[in-house]
């Protein structure tokens, strides 16, 4: 956007000469540059992207966004409401919540102002060969996004319950992504090509949360079981590929649908407690409960500590004699759980020897074939009795 735009917008202020503008302006660049070395390109690329994406969805179609030397001016609508104060200061707690605070953008500032400025300056400052530099960088920084992921295989969404002991009640689904591939039926994030790379298990997870977002709205009630979206780690690792994930979150499920959380997949046991942290904070930015998944014989629950995990989803083994042998380590796993604030979740039951097993254990949460059939939809909030009178 450039003369002809503002030119527009020009004949569309009936005579005014001075307009209240948003400035925004990211501070601290150069650190994030040496940081990120050779792959700077490719992340100020897709920072500019999500954050120009962003603001589009928050202002009017008749303001007008510009791209400026690191960052953005926004000309608004003679006929807005809103106050221009109070507009600067909407987007940019949006953005601050959005982009910063996280261990890859940590260093990133963002300076917010409301300038009233002539229009004359503006024209004058578009032509200025600051502004063509300005222009060029973007169009070089969007140059250096990576393109689209190769087409994924089609899915379909099945969601497994999860009861809880306690209540004797069903009031989560799991969503299970499924896919026939050659003949053979994939689940969650089996079906990603793996010569895809990050990316393509990026645009999957994506792909799932808009359908498991379009599953909830057309099942919304106030009784509507929640929902848990499976997001693979490495989505919420790296900042190439948080970015996109988490807008496509605002515009597919943020203050649009009600009763979701995300469900982090994949995470390595051994990973340094810093990255545990880090990843799982990214996630509660999006949904206020999560959840994790976590092998219960060989994690250790003192690396999410500061992870603020609501339940953890331990698969269990397919050898009941296991659990049995372990029940006494189970139980003190369970119980430091519990003391965090967080509880486990045995999914896979295959038969009600495992829910059996697992309630001596101290799990809370039972899932699995012996627990309930996989649903087409979501369902609203049930009693379910899998034991039956023989109880654990």
């Amino acid at each position: 956007m450039g003369l002809s735009s503002v030119s527009a917008y020009a004949r569309r202020l009936k005579g005014k000469t001075q307009i209240d503008t948003t400035q925004l302006q990211f501070l601290n660049l150069e650190e994030l540059e040496k940081r990120y070395g050779d792959r700077w390109p490719q992340v100020r690329g897709r920072i500019i992207e999500t954050c120009e994406s962003f603001i589009s969805r928050r202002i009017r179609p008749e303001d007008l966004l510009l791209r400026a030397a690191n960052g953005f001016i926004i000309l608004p609508d003679p006929n807005r409401e809103e106050c221009a104060e109070a507009f600067t200061r909407r987007i940019k707690l949006d953005l601050e919540k959005f982009f910063l605070g996280t261990d890859y953008l940590k260093s990133l500032r963002l300076s917010a102002e409301t300038r009233n400025i002539a229009l004359q300056d503006l024209f004058s400052a578009l032509e200025s060969e600051a502004f063509g530099r300005a222009e060029a960088e973007h169009a070089a920084a969007r140059a250096c996004v990576d393109p689209p992921a190769a087409p994924l295989p089609d899915f379909s969404l099945r969601f497994e319950s999860i009861w809880t002991m306690r209540t004797g009640h069903v009031a989560l689904q799991r969503i299970l992504p499924f896919s026939v591939i050659d003949g053979v039926g994939s689940w969650g994030h089996q079906i990603p090509p793996s010569s895809g790379g990050d990316a393509m298990v990026m645009e999957f997870d994506r792909q799932v949360l808009i359908s498991a977002a379009a599953a909830a709205r057309a099942n919304d009630a106030p009784s509507r079981c929640a929902l848990a979206i499976p997001v693979h780690f490495r989505t919420l690792a790296s900042v190439k590929h948080r970015l996109p994930y988490m807008a496509c979150f605002k515009e597919h499920a943020h203050g649009r649908v009600s009763g979701l959380m995300l469900h982090v997949c994949g995470l390595p046991m051994d990973a340094p407690a810093s990255v545990i942290t880090e990843i799982t904070g990214v996630a509660r930015n999006m949904t206020r409960r999560i959840l994790c998944e976590a092998d219960a014989f060989s994690m250790r629950p003192d690396r999410f500590d500061d992870a603020r995990v609501d339940i953890f989803t331990c698969a269990a083994p397919a050898d009941i004699g296991l659990m049995e042998r372990r029940e006494v380590a189970l139980r003190v796993f369970n119980a430091r759980l519990r003391r965090s604030g967080a509880m486990a979740a045995l999914t896979d039951c295959r038969s009600l020897g495992h829910v059996s097993a697992g309630a001596a254990a101290g799990f809370a949460h039972f899932a699995g074939d012996s627990v309930d059939r996989l649903k087409r939809q979501p369902e609203k909030a049930y009693r379910l009795d899998p034991l039956g009178p023989q109880g654990p």
